[in-house]
């Protein structure tokens, strides 16, 4: 449960605005404390005229009266000016407060001034008391008292809170645009386990999986280019020569050497642009389902037609799966030509059902691959030793690998203890 609350960005942003709230209530409540004492305060002022009316010597002359009512004024904190019966002031503290003859106020509570409250009522039945004290706080300074430190706290919280945010981002947008300006080994640096990480983490492994892919692409552009070559040589030489002899016959053959390459060419390039469209993601995933025995044996019967072979299919269970018909027939063709050109007959195909899995198995007669090349053969321009010498494009098995991927498969090499075979396991739906 903590680890998911660590997780999560709107758990930070949550509680960091849950704390400014709590903090605005408790300002909201310190000020409403404030103003709910200031009225507290108006209620205690007849108390405190009563006190004064009790303990001054009343019959006193004013000479004597008066700093009596100095000194008890003192004591609890009030001013107050004495009145007798009919209004006459006996004696005073202060200046400016009320007499009962002041049509101004009602009897009991008053406020003097912005600053004082006070309050004036008949004593008894022979005397008046106005008494009067600086208020505890104004509503105005009460207010930014306690507003100011919470609007401090409550910025300097977000703005903490924002600059985190804010430098993070800018961190992973540094590297994005280090990365989109050709720096294709710049990764983003990963902090924490939210959001925000995680999107660093699906940027270094996109970036990863793009400098693989460009690195790639540029390897194969390099071995398409020296694999181009070679025909175009020929090819060359063979116009030069068509052009200089004037024996029939070996032009004869010139003619259908130079055709032999060009359809080389040809077929060295429609598997570039069929790789080229794999790995770009161009060509759409598969979602037909279609019987694999099928679509496997249409295959074998036309490379047993054209080439007069002895190719056996054997199938078993159920072989229906989600796949694409013509690419797993471009796929046997590459494993049934690699088999003719490298292996020997007879070659035996296998459609079976392996427990969610349906595997396509050619096997042939030949010597297999050499130990240590089983992996290597997959990669493009890459031949085994016993291969170098054989004609052929050395991108059929990597097609038969990409097209495998491409079904969410794989291909590979299953040694045996005489030579071996090549399966292309798909999953069933």
């Amino acid at each position: 449960m903590l680890m998911f609350f660590r997780k999560r960005i709107f758990w930070k942003i949550f509680f960091t605005l849950l704390g400014v709230i709590v903090l605005a209530a408790i300002s909201v409540a310190m000020v409403a404390k404030a103003v709910l004492h200031e009225s507290g305060f108006d209620n205690h002022m007849p108390a405190l005229a009563e006190v004064v009316f009790e303990d001054l010597p009343l019959t006193a002359d004013r000479a004597t009266l008066e700093p009596e009512l100095a000194a008890l004024c003192d004591r609890i904190g009030v001013v107050a000016t004495v009145y007798d019966a009919a209004g006459t002031e006996l004696a005073s503290t202060t200046t400016g407060l009320p007499t009962p003859a002041s049509q101004e106020f009602a009897t009991g509570v008053f406020h003097a001034d912005d600053e004082r409250v006070g309050f004036l009522g008949r004593i008894g039945s022979t005397h008046w008391v106005a008494v009067a004290k600086t208020r505890p706080i104004s509503h105005l300074i009460g207010f930014l008292t306690f507003f100011v430190p919470f609007l401090l706290v409550a910025a300097l919280g977000c703005a903490f809170l924002a600059n985190r945010i804010v430098r993070r981002l800018e961190r992973l947008e540094s590297s994005v645009s280090r990365w989109g300006n050709g720096e294709l080994g710049v990764r983003a640096t990963v902090r924490g386990y939210d959001e925000m990480a995680r999107l660093g983490e699906r940027f270094n492994a996109a970036a990863d999986q793009v400098e693989q892919l460009i690195a790639s692409h540029r390897r194969v552009a390099a071995q398409a280019s020296h694999e181009l070559r070679t025909p175009l040589a020929r090819l060359r030489v063979a116009i030069d020569i068509i052009g200089d002899t004037d024996d029939r016959e070996a032009r004869d053959a010139l003619v259908q050497a130079a055709d032999g390459d060009i359809a080389e060419l040809d077929e060295l390039i429609a598997e570039l642009l069929l790789r080229s469209k794999l790995d770009a993601g161009h060509m759409p995933r598969p979602t037909e389902r279609i019987d694999v025995a099928e679509v496997i044996g249409a295959e074998v019967g036309r490379a047993n037609a054209v080439d007069d072979g002895e190719i056996t299919l054997d199938v078993a269970g159920n072989t229906v799966c989600v796949g694409d018909p013509t690419l797993l027939r471009h796929a046997t063709r590459n494993l049934l030509d690699n088999a003719r050109k490298h292996g020997a007959a007879p070659v035996a195909v296998s459609v079976k059902e392996a427990d969610d899995t349906v595997v396509i198995s050619v096997r042939d007669a030949g010597p297999g691959v050499e130990a240590g090349h089983e992996a290597k053969v997959f990669e493009p321009f890459v031949r085994a030793p016993r291969a170098a010498s054989v004609p052929g494009t050395g991108l059929g098995l990597a097609l038969v690998s990409d097209i495998a991927s491409h079904h969410g498969g794989l291909a590979r090499y299953v040694a045996e203890s005489s030579g071996g075979r090549f399966e292309l396991v798909l999953r069933r739906p």
